[in-house]
């Protein structure tokens, strides 16, 4: 393999790294809410309704707020939360544990 081949598989890994570290935050973090939902006696239906509005409601905001390259920065971060949090409910039912 080139010195070319090789940087670009490095560079590669180490992205797949990052990914699964923020993907593996957001799992936290998403499990962390629902236990703090759940002790308050909401059904995971609910939480996962709050959860999306509370990721809109902050994208709105931050659209309406900020400018420039924080608003984009800040908006595509929480595009992808919200994705993360909707393709939990696109990989089976919410109730299944």
């Amino acid at each position: 393999m080139s010195l070319l081949d090789n940087f670009a598989h490095g560079l590669i890994v180490v992205l797949a790294a990052f990914s699964h570290f923020i993907l593996n935050l957001l799992i936290v973090v998403e499990g962390w809410l629902r236990a703090l939902m759940k002790g308050a006696g909401l059904s995971i239906d609910v939480q996962t309704l709050i959860i999306i509005f509370i990721l809109s409601m902050f994208l709105v905001g931050v659209l309406r707020l900020l400018g420039g390259r924080l608003r984009l920065t800040i908006a595509l971060i929480l595009i992808l939360i919200l994705a993360h949090t909707l393709a939990g409910i696109a990989n089976g039912p919410l109730g299944g544990g």
